[in-house]
């Protein structure tokens, strides 16, 4: 066993030794100075920072909460440009437990990390590498912060959010409104669609009827966007896309009762998306797409599914509801919007309503922890994040 691991089991048994709260402060103090707070600030973090390191913040937080280094500590990792490079093994375990007793030593701190996002400007913007230089680090500095209030909403119960949700949703629709050319730009709009995902999964339905308008358009332009060229289109880059597509598929499979009521504008919801009559025109607006694509498959039964999607999962023994866009292997940070369509988003459409109309009517449950893996998985892939 290394010290961490030690002052992992010794740190529980503080309040015998030192009864006085104040003695008890000062020895958590003189940990986290002595052993946490180095392993933060050295250039190896996040690596470093292994399962036991975790546990002994975990349990200091626990003992002297109220201990200004512990604190410290937290922010610094939490605010640091490398966060989002840890180890994905860690983040569940590990980090949210943190982050969670530190978000709820202070009801202030989401509304301080929206308050860092500031909305897209084009006034005073100039032309020239310097120009270029200021946007990225713009888009860089506001997709951290996203994902920053992303991972902090999955570390708290649900509806935690709720007191701040009008806050959230003024932000989001001020990001939403990001362009090629603005500071921040569009290059964020996928980090906003992440934080949305955190909004669906950390809140109860009742807690989102303000959502539907935003979203019924949102993704509607995000989907069109890959059937069409200039203009408004290049705001929506291929990563966008594909996450606005995770959007839309997790709504499907967790299926709030507000949303069954927009259901049918994106995907068949009947028997057609089966057994297609003989005269069939999509009216939804994904089977649309798939259409115009060339990628609709003359499916005669349930189970005649493109064997070449290999991310899907539409076996009947299944325990739970997947998503579609679970498993996708390749590195779309790499691809370009044309690669993305053909090799993600193609299949997917052509296959979503089949596979969303099976998957009801075979009464599982949804796979609300494979969705929320699949969440911290987008959020904490470094190659994604500008610069």
């Amino acid at each position: 066993m290394d010290i961490t691991s030690l002052l992992a089991l010794i740190v529980p048994r503080l309040q015998a030794v030192f009864p006085e709260q104040e003695r008890l402060n000062t020895a958590a103090s003189s940990i986290s100075t002595s052993v946490i707070s180095p392993l933060i600030h050295a250039k190896a973090f996040p690596e470093n920072m292994k399962s036991s390191v975790l546990d002994l913040q975990h349990k200091l937080g626990r003992a002297a909460s109220t201990t200004k280094v512990w604190k410290k500590d937290v922010s610094d990792a939490f605010n640091h440009s490398k966060f989002f490079s840890v180890r994905k093994e860690f983040v569940q375990t590990g980090w949210l437990p943190v982050i969670r007793q530190w978000t709820v030593s202070d009801r202030t701190r989401i509304e301080e990390l929206l308050g860092r996002i500031t909305a897209p400007t084009t006034a005073g913007i100039m032309f020239g590498v310097g120009a270029s230089a200021a946007r990225l680090e713009a888009d860089k500095r506001t997709q951290l912060n996203l994902r920053r209030v992303a991972v902090m909403l999955m570390a708290m119960n649900s509806d935690y959010v709720v007191p701040f949700m009008a806050m959230v949703l003024e932000k989001i629709n001020e990001m939403l409104l990001t362009t090629a050319s603005s500071s921040p730009s569009s290059n964020t709009r996928a980090d906003v669609y992440m934080v949305i995902r955190a909004i669906m999964l950390r809140t109860s339905p009742a807690q989102q009827a303000a959502w539907w308008p935003l979203l019924n358009t949102e993704i509607q332009k995000a989907i069109a966007s890959t059937v069409s060229r200039g203009g408004a289109n290049d705001m929506y880059n291929g990563l966008a896309a594909v996450e606005a597509c995770k959007l839309l598929d997790l709504l499907i499979i967790i299926s709030p009762e507000d949303f069954q009521l927009h259901e049918w504008v994106f995907i068949t919801d009947t028997i057609d998306a089966v057994y297609r009559p003989s005269q069939w025109e999509p009216v939804a607006l994904v089977d649309e797409i798939a259409e115009d694509m060339g990628s609709s498959l003359p499916l005669q039964s349930p189970h005649a599914l493109n064997q070449d999607a290999a991310f899907f999962d539409n076996r009947r023994g299944a325990a739970a509801r997947k998503s579609v866009l679970l498993d996708i292997k390749d590195n779309v940070a790499e691809m370009g919007k044309e690669e993305i369509v053909a090799k993600i988003l193609r299949p997917f459409f052509a296959q979503l309503s089949i596979h969303a109309y099976e998957a009801t009517y075979s009464m599982r449950m949804p796979d609300v922890e494979g969705c929320e893996m699949a969440l911290l998985a987008d959020l904490f892939d470094d190659t994604t994040i500008m610069g």
